[in-house]
């Protein structure tokens, strides 16, 4: 499974397009929009994006 990842606009996103998983973790320090402050965590085959401070996982992708 390819996995992109990439930043810069400070929003985050987790989606598949043309079998790659494309993953922008979105900001800690800077989050845009109103967004939460967010990172990406890779793990058992798991890509996720989460909210920093509660930790709720707002996408989920299983990989293989």
């Amino acid at each position: 499974y390819d996995v992109m990842l990439f930043g810069h606009t400070h929003l985050w996103m987790l989606e598949e397009k043309d079998e790659v998983l494309c993953c922008n973790p979105g900001s800690i320090a800077l989050p845009k929009e109103g967004r939460p402050a967010t990172f990406a965590l890779i793990e058992d085959g798991q890509v996720s994006v989460r909210t920093l401070h509660e930790g709720e996982i707002l996408a989920l992708y299983k990989v293989n």
